[in-house]
């Protein structure tokens, strides 16, 4: 249903919220972000005028939000929130460095798992490309070295996608 959001993976949520439907609206952040098609953040997100907090937010008592939307060619394939407790502000160059290094990771992952470079340089060398089927990452497993900012927005993109996510950082708490 379009007016729902199904919470599919996160980081800090209390049990029973991965996997829950909740209602989007036109007026929360979620749908907000997903009707403009751009980063939003909401540095008072209960006193944003441009829309309602949601109840999730208020049950896990977070203050500040950003909100991206996950694109895909054909139509929103979803949201990524990161909420902080604490009032904070994420800087326009905060949502797109953490974008563009969690993106180009995944690139890098696609590219090895269908053979891309590999068959590009053959090409260019003159040698006879293989034809190959690839991989699917949709299903398959990650390995992230590093937690932080850019390795659990990895960990989001990763799940969208079904993939079995495994985490390795001896400073960081991984749900």
């Amino acid at each position: 249903d379009r007016d729902e959001v199904i919470l599919r993976a996160g980081v800090g949520w209390r049990e029973g919220y991965i996997g829950r439907r909740f209602e989007r609206g036109r007026d929360s952040q979620v749908g907000y972000t997903l009707l403009g098609g751009e980063p939003v953040i909401a540095e008072d997100q209960a006193n944003d005028p441009r829309f309602k907090r949601s109840a999730l937010a208020d049950d896990h008592g977070a203050v500040s939000a950003l909100t991206v939307m996950i694109e895909s060619p054909d139509e929103p394939f979803g949201v990524l929130e990161a909420l902080s407790t604490r009032r904070r502000s994420f800087s326009p160059s905060d949502v797109g460095f953490v974008q563009a290094v969690a993106e180009l990771a995944l690139g890098f992952m696609v590219d090895l798992s269908r053979g891309i470079s590999r068959a590009t340089a053959d090409y260019q060398a003159g040698r006879k490309v293989e034809a190959r089927m690839g991989r699917q990452l949709a299903g398959g497993t990650i390995g992230i070295i590093g937690y932080g900012s850019i390795g659990r927005y990895l960990a989001e993109v990763a799940k969208v996608l079904r993939m079995e996510v495994l985490v390795s950082d001896p400073f960081a708490t991984v749900n």
